[in-house]
């Protein structure tokens, strides 16, 4: 880089040689102070140039990268969508499953009910018919029972 960095050389080496330097040390030092500052000092519009270099290249580098995020989230965007209708499809199915465990249930359940229900009327009817004949049968016992008191104390002949 080129500076155009304002430097006074002659002023300089009269200040030198009011300080105590010779001619010669005093235009050595100041030449070599000159060099210096030409070679190392950047003026406001080097330093201008850069920084319109640097914001091109961040822009860039802003760019690219926000390219890159953009691309990995419609990834992960399609990748979440995948994930989601596999899970939905897995869940339909127990679905499925579930509504026809219940449906199988409710026909063992009312097979069941309705198998009970006959053996009850059938027991039912078994229980009438002994409790008759039970009844009868007791019925027969007393009135024996009562004959044959009547018997012994003789009032039947």
């Amino acid at each position: 880089m080129t500076s155009q960095v304002l430097f006074n050389q002659f002023a300089y080496v009269d200040r030198l040689k009011t300080g105590g330097f010779s001619d010669d040390q005093a235009r050595a030092s100041a030449e070599a102070l000159a060099g210096a500052l030409s070679e190392t000092v950047a003026t406001s519009s080097q330093l201008s140039a850069v920084e319109t270099k640097l914001g091109g290249e961040i822009a860039a580098v802003e760019a690219k990268l926000g390219a890159q995020i953009a691309a990995v989230e419609a990834k992960l965007g399609a990748q979440i969508a995948a994930v989601e209708a596999k899970l939905g499809a897995q869940i339909a199915a127990v679905e499925t499953k579930l509504v026809t465990v219940g449906t199988n249930l409710d026909a063992k359940i009312n097979t069941t009910a309705a198998t009970l229900r006959a053996e009850i009327e059938k027991s039912k009817s078994s229980l009438l018919i002994w409790l008759i004949g039970l009844i009868v049968g007791s019925t027969i016992t007393i009135s024996g029972v009562i004959l044959a008191a009547l018997r012994a104390f003789g009032k039947v002949p």
